[in-house]
């Protein structure tokens, strides 16, 4: 198990260089400022929206789970910058337990999940994730105990609708609602049925009922997003957001397969 030495260094860490500042960075400018506006309207009672002029008009760029999350917070305590911190903070600390238990379930050994736990958080990368307004570490939370349940459910020879199912549906899809690429959880479900362990009539029908009921929450907000006018960047869905050719000229015509293709590859090299 992680040395309790080793635990206390990173918690103060952590709790000693929370800051009053927002810490807005070129990369990332977008997402936080759109999280707190989205969460201070939610609060008002306007939905998930943005202020334009004299009225509210909807947000469907960014998924709405940063902004519910982070909601009462905004209104208790309005734009308090530590206490804000400190919610991801605390975040990050939950985190770090789910991908303990997550690391434990998979790795079967107390002392292997305990060092990369502790890797994992001593990381730079998730420290900075854990003091900014962003929604990867809610995510990484929310994926690590659905990846827990959905093995659990597809690995136990129980009846087909279990607890398992309901905790990994519902974490899958709070992981799609802090992030998009939160699905690809059930993407690795479905990739087990190339193991000859989880192929069998069993796995696909329990694979199938979770895909399903993933998909409703998703396909509400789908359709919630299709329907609702808005303008601007933040009037764009994800999917539309996406399929653009230029995703950030709000007049580029839609993009080609080809298009879609040369942009994956200039992602994967790192541009």
């Amino acid at each position: 198990r992680m040395n309790g030495t080793m635990v206390a260094a990173l918690a103060g860490l952590y709790l000693g260089l929370l800051n009053p500042h927002l810490d807005l960075k070129s990369f990332n400018a977008h997402d936080p400022a759109s999280y707190l506006l989205g969460a201070e309207s939610i609060w008002r009672g306007d939905g998930y929206a943005m202020r334009f002029a004299d009225r509210y008009l909807p947000m469907k760029t960014q998924p709405p789970g940063v902004a519910v999350l982070l909601a009462p917070v905004v209104g208790l305590f309005g734009m308090d910058f530590v206490v804000l911190k400190g919610c991801m903070v605390l975040l990050a600390a939950l985190m770090a337990w789910a991908c303990y238990a997550c690391f434990q379930h998979f790795l079967s050994s107390s002392t292997q999940a305990g060092w990369a736990t502790a890797l994992l958080m001593a990381s730079p990368v998730i420290f900075r994730l854990s003091h900014q307004i962003l929604a990867e570490v809610p995510l990484i939370l929310c994926a690590a105990v659905a990846l827990v349940s959905l093995d659990r459910y597809l690995r136990t020879p129980t009846r087909i609708v279990s607890s398992p199912l309901f905790l990994a549906a519902g974490f899958t899809a709070g992981a799609y609602f802090f992030k998009g690429t939160g699905l690809a959880v059930l993407l690795g479900g479905w990739l087990l049925l190339l193991h000859p362990r989880y192929r069998t009539r069993q796995v696909l029908q329990k694979l199938l009922l979770a895909t399903a009921l993933v998909a409703v929450p998703i396909v509400l907000w789908q359709l919630r997003c299709h329907v609702t006018p808005s303008v601007g960047f933040h009037g764009r869905s994800i999917l539309d957001f996406y399929l653009m050719r230029d995703p950030y000229d709000l007049g580029s015509p839609r993009a080609s397969f080809a298009d879609l293709l040369i942009r994956m590859r200039h992602t994967s090299a790192g541009g």
